[in-house]
């Protein structure tokens, strides 16, 4: 007796369209590592920027009475500390777009560039340009405490020294990202190559 198909098996006809259904711009996860990192790096920035703030406040931030003048901190000096720590945040969080699934889209508040979709090509190229300026910038700090810091008393020069150290890795962590981003989209790129061949 012939066997009668189950229209709830799969067929090869109807295997081979649930993968054409598929879109075929899907970009893979990020791995679990990637995920933590990315978040990671959002609160790397965060003590600095809440002893720059301290610092607008009026807070000496461990400065001598001396060291604490010689920063100026009048108007000006005061709203380009605060700049200086929203933007680090921003460019921290700014790491969350690598382990994103979806299509990399600027702020609509950012004049003329508002609202537009970045390329992965120049997402990679953006990602490699902070993870080199932040290896440059931040891994200095590895070496606070073999230069005086004269303007600084002892306690306060422990306390800032420890609060920069975490800069030392952003750069290598944002190579990390930046790396696994390329390989997601490089592996969809072969993939959707082979759906069109």
């Amino acid at each position: 007796m012939p066997k009668i198909a189950d229209a709830a098996d799969p067929t090869p006809e109807s295997t081979d369209s649930a993968k054409l259904a598929e879109p075929a711009d899907a970009v893979p996860p990020a791995p679990r590592w990637a995920v933590h990192l990315a978040h990671a790096i959002t609160l790397i920035s965060l003590p600095t920027c809440v002893w720059r703030l301290m610092l607008a406040a009026g807070h000496q931030g461990g400065y001598t009475d001396e060291g604490y003048e010689a920063l100026g901190m009048d108007l000006f000096g005061r709203t380009w500390v605060v700049i200086l720590s929203v933007g680090s945040e921003l460019l921290a969080l700014a790491a969350l777009y690598l382990i994103s699934e979806r299509p990399v889209r600027l702020p609509t508040w950012l004049p003329r560039l508002g609202g537009r979709t970045l390329t992965p090509r120049t997402v990679i190229r953006l990602g490699w340009t902070v993870a080199i300026a932040m290896t440059v910038l931040g891994g200095q700090f590895a070496f606070w405490w073999v230069v005086p810091q004269d303007d600084m008393t002892e306690t306060g020069s422990l306390w800032v020294g420890l609060a920069y150290q975490p800069l030392v890795i952003w750069g290598p962590a944002m190579a990390a990202l930046t790396h696994s981003y390329k390989l997601r989209h490089t592996a969809n790129s072969a993939a959707v190559s082979s759906v069109v061949a």
